[in-house]
């Protein structure tokens, strides 16, 4: 049972440090506006911080949180959580 919780915890821990670098590196205006629109499209925040790290494919795989460190790449996020909102198929 000792060897699950390690796991577990291992686990977590590596989950949670890259979490962190990814965050390291973001724009926090860009950051703030992508996960409020999440929010608003996808209707909790429950749901947007599922979405933010999902990879997408649409975004070639990509995580939209890792899309906040530039303009092009916060726009990109934003015009897919569009096509999601008018439900336009991606």
């Amino acid at each position: 049972m000792d060897n699950i919780r390690n796991n577990i915890k291992q686990h977590f821990e590596a989950k949670l440090q890259e979490t962190l670098e990814v965050l390291k590196d973001a724009d926090s205006e860009h950051l703030e506006t992508l996960a409020n629109r999440a929010t608003e499209v996808l209707g909790s925040p429950e749901k947007a911080y599922e979405w933010m790290f999902a990879s997408i494919y649409s975004l070639k795989g990509r995580q939209p949180i890792t899309c906040t460190n530039s303009e092009k790449d916060v726009k990109w996020a934003l015009q897919i959580l569009n096509c999601i909102e008018h439900g336009i198929p991606l």
